[in-house]
């Protein structure tokens, strides 16, 4: 069963469009985190694809959210991307992410954006480091859904 992440985000990634990208990520069973989304215009780079620093946002904030999750937050300290395929707009996309590992106070997380039809569109990975600071922010913040939202 999946539920919504209690991690508060980023005010830009939370913000719905055109300003932000009106995000929330779900959490799984083991803890990574997913969210289906549709890029609009106001993300766009090429003639109706999505721009790839809009995506690379998103997959920076879904490893933060997944790091969030296994009570190991941080700050972004380096993110690789591969870019295999284009992201067309208005379409729905899946994104995910996970923690790979953790080494002392680094944290290792993967992410992926999948298309429709299954393909992924972008791989990537990132190492975080953790965050006392964060971790009490996040735990003074956290996200709590209405019955709606859940």
């Amino acid at each position: 069963m999946t539920k919504i992440s209690h991690f508060p985000g980023t005010r830009f990634l939370t913000s719905p469009p055109p300003q932000g990208f009106g995000i929330r990520f779900h959490v799984d069973e083991d803890k990574s985190v997913f969210a289906t989304i549709t890029f609009d215009e106001s993300k766009e780079g090429g003639r109706g694809i999505l721009h790839g620093g809009a995506i690379a946002v998103v997959l920076d904030e879904a490893m933060g959210t997944a790091a969030a999750e296994q009570e190991t937050p941080g700050y972004t300290v380096t993110m690789t991307y591969n870019y295999k395929s284009h992201i067309p707009l208005n379409e729905e996309i899946t994104v995910r992410a996970w923690i790979d590992h953790t080494e002392g106070r680094k944290v290792f997380a993967e992410c992926e954006a999948k298309l429709p039809n299954g393909m992924i569109a972008v791989t990537g990975h990132g190492i975080f480091v953790q965050s006392d600071i964060l971790k009490k922010h996040i735990m003074e913040n956290l996200y709590i859904p209405d019955e709606e939202s859940e």
